[in-house]
């Protein structure tokens, strides 16, 4: 079992808020694995990356997703409604990264195979070590399910 992530992965994050995707980008990358981000802000274009649709023909399948839950139309819940019922998709850790605290919304997440629900802090410094301990182990001492 390894103490620290041993390989890169490919790490999808979907929020409409950017500042909070550029907060989780630059956690990562200043994690000590050159891990591979990818980001989109809305759960429609999400599931179109992963199916690997226009404009997203040549994206690779993630081995994490972080994934909020307050977005317009699509949001994180129907997301994972749609995610957690496919197949191709169904062993994919997604990890709820969430302002709410309404234990509805985290209860709901569960429900619907949220792998963790994580309230996102609003200091960077919390922020950074909540992604660095993701990282750790979500792809340092859990064992994903292999590619196919």
């Amino acid at each position: 079992m390894a103490d620290t992530p041993s390989k890169s992965a490919h790490i999808l994050i979907i929020d409409d808020n950017e500042s909070d995707t550029m907060l989780m980008e630059e956690a990562i990358k200043s994690t000590a694995i050159a891990n591979s981000v990818h980001i989109v802000h809305d759960a429609s274009s999400a599931i179109n990356f992963l199916n690997q649709k226009t404009p997203y023909t040549d994206a690779p399948r993630p081995d994490l997703i972080l994934l909020d839950l307050q977005m317009p139309n699509f949001d994180g819940h129907e997301f994972l409604r749609v995610a957690k019922s496919d197949p191709q998709l169904l062993q994919i850790p997604i990890i709820v990264l969430t302002t709410s605290d309404d234990p509805k919304d985290i209860s709901e997440s569960y429900l619907l195979h949220a792998n963790c629900c994580i309230q996102k802090p609003v200091n960077f410094m919390k922020f950074k070590k909540v992604i660095s301990i993701i990282n750790d182990f979500w792809l340092g001492i859990a064992v994903l399910p292999p590619k196919d």
